[in-house]
């Protein structure tokens, strides 16, 4: 209906959506009946002007639309964005659907994507520390009478995913983090899990310290 309401104005030649839905609806004539009524309308108001319809994803490349993005981004705690040029500089088009869209999903994606070799479980425990939502003391205890005080049982501390994982020093099952971990270290391990390797320690290392712990699996 939008489009069809700005394709009845008499000045309209162009018009942008970032909907590949609505382009796609228009393109094979799938169109609401109100949206046929504002188009037969305008038609038969005596006004022939051809009007081109052109799909522009997330607005991209729109001078208006990116002094936006960037104005937004600048009052949100988030990397700087990186400049066209540099994310793709051989400058080829993004054409296809899936390419345009692994790319948003790609500039927008904050940790690493499991690798191939990790398994399902592996993945699967990963994203839940990415995502910090395995399950640990300091939240078992709000439904499990056996996690009633949210601590660790080597140290004392709040047991969170953070000191759980990487932060106890007292665990025997687990070589100690040195110098003393921070949040900080933490997240950084997170950020930088790129590798194989790396990926399957840290899965290692949370399957022994939720055995240990006692954690229901």
């Amino acid at each position: 209906v939008a489009i069809a309401l700005v394709a009845s104005h008499p000045d309209s030649k162009f018009i942008l959506t970032n909907s590949r839905g609505a382009y796609r609806n228009f393109e094979f004539g799938w169109i609401t009946p109100l949206a046929h009524q504002i188009l037969h309308r305008s038609t038969r108001d005596g006004d022939p002007t051809h009007r081109s319809i052109i799909w522009v994803p997330g607005h991209q490349g729109m001078s208006g639309n990116e002094a936006a993005h960037e104005a937004a981004r600048a009052l949100t705690h988030r990397a700087p964005g990186v400049p066209w040029e540099e994310l793709n500089p051989d400058h080829s088009p993004l054409i296809s659907f899936k390419d345009i869209t692994e790319h948003y999903r790609a500039e927008h994606r904050r940790y690493p994507v499991p690798m191939k070799g990790l398994g399902k479980a592996g993945k699967r425990i990963l994203l839940r520390l990415f995502t910090n939502t395995p399950l640990c003391p300091a939240v078992l205890k709000h439904f499990n009478p056996s996690f009633d005080d949210g601590r660790c049982s080597f140290c004392g501390e709040v047991a969170d995913t953070f000191h759980m994982v990487w932060a106890c020093r007292k665990n025997p099952s687990l070589p100690p983090i040195t110098p003393s971990p921070t949040r900080e270290d933490w997240e950084a391990v997170l950020l930088s899990c790129q590798e194989l390797s790396a990926q399957q320690a840290l899965v290692r290392r949370t399957c022994v310290v939720v055995s240990t712990n006692g954690i229901p699996e």
